[in-house]
Parts: C-alpha cells; sequence; structure tokens
C-alpha cells in the first residue's frame, strides 16, 4: 500500500466520509420509512379515507358515509350525503328496567357531479331522495334545470350559442311559457295543455314589436305589429291567408278585406282626409267604388 494511502489525500479520508454520507442516509430512509408507517396507520383510520370496491368514501366522525368518489364507464362521479336522521325512539320497560331503541342515522345523497362524454353536471336532491336541481354543460351550451317534488322539471334555463332560454312548465311537466333572445331580438311564447303555442310576443330590432295569436292547429290567425310603416292588425283564415288588414299609414288608416289567397275585395280608406271605398270580386273586377 502507498505510504500515502491513510493521508489528507489517500483512501481512508475518503472511506470515512462515505461512512458517514451511509450513516445519514439510512438515518433519512429509517425516518422516511416510520413516517410512512405512521401515515399508513393514520390511513387506515375509519375517520379518514378508505378505498372500498372501486370506491372512495370518506366517512364522519361517526362513521357514516358523508361522500363517494366513483369511476364508472362513463365518467367519474362525485357523491355527497347528508346526515339528517331519520331515528325513531322506542321506549318501554322489561320488568323494572327501562329501555329505548335508536335507529341509526339514514345516509341520502343531496348533491352529485358526474362528468361524462356531454360535459360535466352538477345535481341536487331534497331530503326524500327526489332531484330538485341539475346544473349542465355540454358542447357550446349550458342549462339549470328546477324540478318539483314529483320530479318534473318545471322551470328550464339554457343557452345554445348566443340565444338564452327560459321555459316553465305546468304540473304535467307540459311546457307552458318560454322566453328567449334570438339574433334578431328578444319573444315570449305562451302554449295550452298540449304544448300547442297559441301566443308570440317578439320585440325584433329590423321588423318591430309584434303579437301573434294561434289556434289549437298552432296556426297564426291574428298579428298585430308596428313597422317602419305604422301600426296594423292582420287576421287569417284556417289555410293561413290573411283575410283583413287593418293598418295606419303616412297616407292615413285603411281596412282591406280580402276573398282569400291574396285577392282583395274590399279596400275603405282615407287617403288624405278623403273617404274612398273599392269593391271587387274574386277576378279583380271593380264592382263599385267611390268617389
Amino acid at each position: 500500500m502507498n505510504a500515502d494511502a491513510g493521508g489528507s489525500n489517500g483512501l481512508l479520508p475518503r472511506i470515512e466520509a462515505l461512512e458517514r454520507q451511509n450513516r445519514r442516509l439510512r438515518g433519512t430512509v429509517t425516518a422516511i420509512l416510520v413516517a410512512g408507517a405512521g401515515f399508513f396507520l393514520v390511513a387506515q383510520s375509519p375517520r379518514m379515507p378508505a378505498v372500498e370496491a372501486g370506491h372512495l368514501v370518506l366517512r364522519d366522525a361517526a362513521g357514516r358515509q358523508r361522500i363517494i368518489m366513483t369511476v364508472t364507464d362513463d365518467g367519474p362521479v362525485l357523491r355527497f350525503l347528508d346526515s339528517a336522521s331519520k331515528q325513531r325512539l322506542a321506549f318501554g320497560l322489561t320488568g323494572e328496567e327501562p329501555f329505548h331503541v335508536q335507529y341509526d342515522a339514514a345516509e341520502r345523497p343531496r348533491a352529485a357531479l358526474t362528468v361524462d362524454a356531454q360535459g360535466p353536471k352538477l345535481e341536487f336532491y331534497d331530503a326524500a331522495g327526489a332531484r330538485r336541481a341539475a346544473l349542465a354543460q355540454a358542447g357550446e351550451g349550458s342549462g339549470l334545470e328546477l324540478y318539483d317534488a314529483a320530479g318534473r322539471r318545471r322551470v328550464g334555463l339554457l343557452t345554445t350559442g348566443e340565444i338564452p332560454a327560459l321555459a316553465m312548465a305546468d304540473s304535467q311537466g307540459v311546457t307552458r311559457a318560454g322566453l328567449g333572445i334570438g339574433p334578431d331580438g328578444a319573444e315570449f311564447e305562451m302554449y295550452d295543455g298540449a304544448g300547442q303555442r297559441r301566443m308570440v310576443l317578439g320585440a325584433e330590432s329590423r321588423k318591430g314589436p309584434s303579437l301573434a295569436l294561434f289556434d289549437a292547429d298552432g296556426l297564426p290567425r291574428l298579428g298585430l305589429g308596428v313597422t317602419s310603416v305604422g301600426p296594423a292588425v292582420v287576421l287569417s283564415d284556417s289555410r293561413i291567408s290573411p283575410r283583413a288588414l287593418l293598418e295606419v299609414t303616412a297616407d292615413g288608416p285603411g281596412l282591406t278585406l280580402s276573398h282569400g289567397r291574396g285577392k282583395t275585395g274590399t279596400v275603405l280608406g282615407l287617403p288624405d282626409g278623403k273617404p274612398a271605398l273599392a269593391i271587387t270580386n274574386p277576378d279583380g273586377e271593380v264592382l263599385f267604388s267611390a268617389p
């Protein structure tokens, strides 16, 4: 061995340094193992999360399930459960000793968050387990729905691209009113018990405000509007052919009665304040005119 092996530049100082490093490393590893064992013991406590049959379950201090996380084929699901109790107490006597029986509290889902191929959805449930509200996002739109105690949708608020809409339904789940805002403006609609549209109130930016009434077949029979020319009322037959038109223009008021299919029958007006009347047959021949 070289005489300088034990010197400051030899192997001995480096060996001693390696041994000190190994001792520190063993101490660090031991501390990590001890801490890991402690964490493992804590994780197995019933008050901490536990994996059960593919579910991650969080329990409260009483051991009741409060949060359940699951991953299904459709996507992850997160459920929140309440601790509301359906406890019942029974009192009695056994000989001379009183007793009572107390049932465990119910664990009922009150909220759920899911994510599937369409998008995320958040749902809320009442104490009876009925869904009462849902907030979802799918594609370019999102929506909020409110349900009654029977689980029927009563209010729906949704957006599709740039078009928001509000729908309201009756106790049978039939939509009876809707409010939407499209590219031309706002529109309010009302429906009958069969779901047929019966009234539309609009405020279009280009055509102006208007009101349309529909028959039981969904055909427009009466229209009321205000255009750039002036106000007008239109009455149509079952073929959606205008039969009567009352309007007020810059020339004055006028009334037009039609034979149908666009053929004018009678025209009554006050052009420039002077009364005028013209009556024609379905072929367009003038039968009477004045002055």
